[in-house]
């Protein structure tokens, strides 16, 4: 993507250092010769005073890509840094008032390490504001990342509870989209359907590591 100096990594502990995919990734970047600082301390529904941190430090250290390792939690609170990192106005403005709409961001990237978030092809993100506990959205192409890596073994470091509330997460979502009012979908009834099937037959067994990566893989 080009990124010279002050690429931000995000992360939530303690998964990504399990493994050793924060050094892997660490060391890829020093051997590129690319520079970069790390935000820590995203949490499930992630808070706005986290993203305001990341957006003073991207812009004290002039970040000109920004890298998310992890979760949903985690991309959401990436894809949010972007837009305050080319923009002055009010944080609150764009996130919770829609008086504003940035007309560009930095570009993001993805290495995912659980296999349920969906953010990572979206272009939405959702945050939430501590002054009220307001959760609100914003979206819009621009907040799209430009790329997400999704290698299964990554995953493994998950405990089984984390796997079965991801699986649950994406029985939700499809049935979001499958009970509806709309008449003949049934084409995409059938999708949702294939998939929900898929996700029961393999989510149970999904935390056994001789099964693992056949399964999430």
């Amino acid at each position: 993507m080009g990124g010279k100096k002050g690429t931000a990594s995000l992360r939530r502990r303690p998964y990504c250092a399990i493994g050793g995919l924060k050094d892997k990734i660490e060391d890829s970047l020093q051997a590129e010769n690319i520079e970069y600082v790390e935000l820590g301390g995203v949490q499930p529904n992630p808070r706005l005073s986290l993203v305001r941190s990341g957006i003073e430090l991207a812009r004290a250290e002039q970040v000109d890509f920004i890298l998310a390792v992890g979760g949903g939690s985690v991309i959401d609170s990436a894809k949010q840094l972007p837009l305050g990192g080319c923009i002055t106005t009010a944080m609150s403005g764009i996130f919770f008032e829609g008086k504003s709409r940035p007309a560009k961001a930095l570009p993001v990237g993805v290495v995912l390490t659980i296999p349920a978030a969906g953010s990572e092809s979206s272009t939405g993100s959702v945050i939430t504001n501590e002054e009220g506990w307001l959760k609100r959205s914003c979206g819009g192409l621009l907040m799209r990342p430009k790329f997400a890596l999704l290698n299964p073994e990554l995953t493994y470091s998950l405990p089984s509870y984390q796997t079965a509330c991801g699986a649950t997460d994406m029985l939700a979502h499809v049935m979001e989209r499958y009970f509806t009012n709309e008449r003949d979908v049934g084409f995409t009834d059938q999708l949702c359907e294939a998939t929900m099937r898929s996700i029961i037959q393999y989510a149970p067994p999904s935390h056994c590591p001789t099964a693992q990566l056949r399964r999430q893989g």
